[in-house]
């Protein structure tokens, strides 16, 4: 028996879906007590590298066990807020285990990276830590599409 093909989705229910998706992650970023800045900061900072009109290229971020960025995913972001407040980023860059600003340890995968912060002071370092990742972390989707370049 053959089955029905799927159809793709039409721009208008892409646009509706990922607008669901970034009032979701915006949600969970706003429980974030006193680093409630720090992750809508991290949030924003990583869409701003794309045009969120762009409904099909726009970067948004889905919910798998921890807020995965798409299409290009070189990041991901969890919240803890329940007995303390942290948020731990992911990213496709191995060398930054050896930077001692802040903890680091294996991330999602043997090649990347994961930092915790727990204070809205190491904002600075994150957000430096997430510029030389947009710019050097290894994906497939990077392999196919190459990989952004500084000052473009």
């Amino acid at each position: 028996m053959d089955t029905p093909q799927q159809k793709p989705l039409s721009k208008t229910i892409l646009r509706q879906q990922r607008a669901e998706l970034r009032q979701r992650i915006v949600a969970e970023a706003e429980i974030c007590g006193p680093l409630r800045g720090v992750a809508l900061a991290m949030i924003d900072y990583a869409y701003s590298f794309g045009d969120l009109r762009d409904d099909v290229n726009a970067p948004y971020f889905e919910a798998k066990t921890e807020w995965i960025l798409f299409p290009d995913p070189w990041l991901a972001l969890k919240f803890t807020h329940q007995r303390k407040y942290a948020i731990h980023v992911s990213v496709g860059v191995r060398a930054l285990r050896e930077r001692p600003d802040l903890p680091t340890a294996c991330g999602r995968f043997p090649s990347w990276t994961r930092f915790s912060l727990t204070s809205p002071q190491q904002l600075p370092t994150a957000m430096q830590y997430l510029e030389e990742a947009y710019y050097e972390s290894e994906s497939m989707y990077r392999d196919h599409h190459g990989k952004p370049k500084r000052g473009a």
